[in-house]
């Protein structure tokens, strides 16, 4: 086998690299997008990040389903354990 032959690159490897830096440029990107809250456009185009305002506030709270067989019963201290767990 000749020598020149493990100097050219193969077609694959550099296809392989361009997908692989273009998945990672779109990953960066996104990760910039959910990081700004969605206003990367705005980031880009003003060169600074200003705060917005808000009128509200979402609270998400999740347990696993084993913590509602401690009790039987629904009070004020401990909420309604009640779903298709």
């Amino acid at each position: 086998m000749p020598m020149a032959s493990f100097l050219t690159p193969r077609p694959n490897f550099t296809i392989r690299f361009v997908i692989s830096i273009a998945i990672i440029w779109i990953g960066l990107f996104c990760v910039a997008e959910i990081n700004a809250g969605g206003d990367v456009g705005e980031v880009l185009e003003k060169g600074g990040h200003k705060q917005r305002e808000f009128d509200y506030f979402k609270l998400a709270l999740q347990w696993p389903g084993t913590y509602c067989r401690r009790t039987r019963r629904c009070c004020s201290s401990n909420g309604c354990c009640r779903g298709y767990f």
